[in-house]
């Protein structure tokens, strides 16, 4: 084949990639991302979060590990936290003033620390933001850098 017939063969892929992805985007609800990190000397046990009518299970979080959970960005809300962790007195921690949504569009994750007696709540950048790009918003911010003229 020559090079215009690969070229024509590309531009019809991506036009249906692009048809394909602006189909199925408005069904596709946005997340946002919770972690959990362990701080303490323990394992952390049967560690269940829930939001909005959801719970996430997610088990075993050994010290000095984390895990991270998403739950679909609605509107703000209580965060619950259960667990059981050997020589913590707490088995749970609830965040009355959780939103998602709000996080999500500033490029931020809600980070739960469970530490021996406490648990801290703080926001950090949440790296997942970009792995979660559209198909188009990966080809303009890899097109619209090659397109400027340089000097």
């Amino acid at each position: 084949m020559n090079r215009q017939k690969w070229m024509i063969i590309a531009a019809v892929l991506f036009l249906m990639a692009a048809a394909a992805e602006l189909t199925v985007q408005p069904w596709k609800a946005p997340k946002g991302c919770v972690q959990v990190v362990n701080q303490g000397d323990a394992a952390i046990e049967d560690l269940v979060l829930s939001y909005s009518g959801t719970k996430v299970r997610l088990g075993r979080v050994g010290a000095g590990q984390s895990i991270q959970a998403w739950f679909t960005a609605a509107k703000l809300g209580r965060l619950d936290l259960e667990f059981k962790q050997k020589g913590n007195p707490l088995s749970g921690f609830v965040v009355a003033d959780y939103d998602p949504a709000s996080n999500l569009r500033d490029g931020l994750k809600l980070v739960l620390c469970v530490k021996n007696d406490r648990v801290e709540r703080s926001v950090d950048d949440d790296d997942l933001v970009k792995a979660r790009e559209t198909l188009i918003e990966r080809v303009k911010n890899w097109l619209v850098p090659e397109l400027k003229v340089s000097p």
